[in-house]
C-alpha cells in the first residue's frame, strides 16, 4: 500500500469527544470515500480509516471520535504534526442520481453525507439527511442548517440528544414522512446500521446502501 505524509493543519473541536483533523492534501476522491490513517503501537504500525469530510478539491478533512487507541492517538495532534495517510478506497458512493435521496447518519457517521450531499444537491436532487445521537448536539449543525435555508431541495432532520433506545421508532417516524424515496444511505455503528436497515424493510423501501464501522 502507498502512503504519504501529511502536515496537520488544524484540529478543531467539534461536539463532545469529537474533532475535525485538517490535512494540507488535496485529494482526487468520490464522496462517500475513505483513506486510513497509520500511528504507532508498540513498535508497530496500525492503521484505521476515516471517511473524508472535507469536499472534493479542498483540504482532507476527518471526523474523529476519541475512542480506541488510533484515534485517541490522532485527538493529541497539533498543527504542524506529521501524518501518515494512504490513498483513496471505498465504493460507498452515489450508486445513481435519483430524484429523492435520503441520507441516515449516527454520530460520526455523518462525515460521508456533507459531500454526498453536495454532489446530489447540484446534480438537482432532493437530499433528506436524517442525524441520529445520544449527544446534544449534531456535528458540523451550522453547516447544515445554513444548507437548508439556502437549498429547497434539502431537508434536515437532526435528532441530537435522543435517547438511543428511542431511534428506530424516531427514524421510522421520519422516512414515513418522507414521500417517493429512491434510496436510502445509512452510515453508523455496526448495530446501529442493522437498526436503519430493518426499518427500511419494514417500510418497503428497496434501494439501500449502507457503510458501517466498529
Amino acid at each position: 500500500m502507498e502512503t504519504q505524509i501529511a502536515k496537520v493543519i488544524a484540529v478543531e473541536d467539534s461536539v463532545k469527544n469529537t474533532k475535525i483533523i485538517t490535512l494540507d492534501k488535496k485529494l482526487n476522491f468520490r464522496p462517500g470515500q475513505w483513506i486510513y490513517a497509520f500511528v504507532d503501537k508498540w513498535g508497530f504500525r496500525i492503521k484505521k480509516p476515516y471517511t473524508i469530510f472535507s469536499l472534493p478539491n479542498a483540504n482532507i478533512e476527518f471526523l474523529v471520535e476519541d475512542v480506541g487507541y488510533v484515534s485517541n492517538r490522532l485527538c493529541l495532534l497539533k498543527p504542524g504534526d506529521e501524518l501518515e495517510i494512504s490513498g483513496i478506497f471505498g465504493d460507498f458512493t452515489i450508486k445513481v442520481n435519483p430524484e429523492n435521496t435520503v441520507f441516515v447518519a449516527f454520530d460520526t457517521g455523518i462525515a460521508p453525507f456533507r459531500s454526498m450531499a453536495e454532489q446530489v444537491l447540484k446534480n438537482s436532487g432532493n437530499v433528506h439527511l436524517i442525524y441520529l445521537s445520544e449527544k446534544d448536539e449534531m456535528i458540523y449543525e451550522e453547516y447544515f442548517e445554513k444548507l437548508e435555508n439556502e437549498n429547497r431541495n434539502f431537508k434536515l432532520h437532526n435528532h441530537a440528544g435522543l435517547n438511543k433506545e428511542n431511534f428506530a421508532e424516531r427514524l421510522k417516524t421520519a422516512l414515513s414522512g418522507i414521500k417517493n424515496i429512491d434510496a436510502v444511505y445509512i452510515c453508523g455503528l455496526i448495530y446501529l446500521v442493522e437498526y436503519a436497515r430493518r426499518v427500511c424493510s419494514e417500510l418497503g423501501i428497496e434501494n439501500v446502501y449502507f457503510e458501517n464501522y466498529v
